[in-house]
């Protein structure tokens, strides 16, 4: 790994982390871009790029550049797994399918998720963290928010709840939905007459009427504009 860092193959790098020499001189490519069509060389250019990633995560040399690889590594296969699920059905995407349309190997793949299942609950996670929030006044915002979202990206997210395992991302989706409301409802405890004690059941039975509700929607059964359907919500829980 520290004989790479000289090789004339990579004279041309974007996005590199150079590890302080004092700490073995990892250095850890993200991208490699060369002009020379000749693939065993970019084989043998994926096999380093495949083997530091692994090394700069497993060995802690610089922790911070460690994590910044691994989020990007990771952002790099489920972008790959997004865009497949466009076209194919979750249960039918391969390993090799994602790997091969972001250039990254198997090996790294299996380092950061079990399986292509783990990968979308993982990509899921990422995209729901900056829409849903627990804001104690604003489940109506977090909740359109969603609806954008799940609209926006309807293809992929029928496709994962349609998939073998797609209970395990409808339990991802109730607990954003119940984590807004339950946020909501904490806060009326202070302002009216609602027991603390109730606030469990009454965010399970709003959460899977909303689920249930966002589903139909989502497959045609229920028609109607985003902002109708939002300001259902808004009607019957205020």
């Amino acid at each position: 790994s520290r004989a790479c860092a000289y090789n004339p193959l990579y004279t041309s790098v974007h996005s590199t982390f150079e590890m302080d020499s004092r700490s073995c001189g990892y250095v850890s490519i993200l991208s490699t871009r060369h002009s020379s069509g000749n693939e065993q060389i970019r084989a043998n250019e994926q096999n380093v790029q495949d083997t530091l990633f692994c090394e700069v995560a497993t060995k802690g040399v610089d922790t911070m550049a460690s994590s910044v690889l691994n989020h990007q590594t990771k952002m790099l296969l489920v972008s790959a797994l997004k865009s497949l699920m466009k076209t194919i059905k979750l249960d039918r995407v391969t390993i090799s399918d994602i790997t091969k349309a972001c250039g990254v190997s198997r090996r790294a793949f299996y380092y950061h998720f079990e399986d292509i299942y783990e990968a979308a609950i993982w990509m899921f996670e990422q995209d729901l963290g900056g829409v849903i929030t627990l804001s104690d006044h604003q489940w109506s915002i977090n909740i359109g928010e969603l609806l954008e979202y799940v609209e926006s990206n309807k293809v992929i997210c029928l496709n994962a709840i349609r998939s073998s395992q797609g209970y395990r991302i409808e339990e991802l989706f109730y607990a954003k939905i119940k984590g807004c409301m339950a946020s909501y409802l904490l806060s009326l405890c202070k302002r009216s007459s609602l027991e603390i004690k109730n606030i469990e059941l009454i965010s399970d039975c709003y959460t899977i009427s909303m689920l249930a509700i966002i589903k139909s929607w989502l497959d045609g059964t229920i028609s109607c504009s985003r902002e109708e359907l939002l300001s259902l919500f808004e009607q019957t829980i205020e």
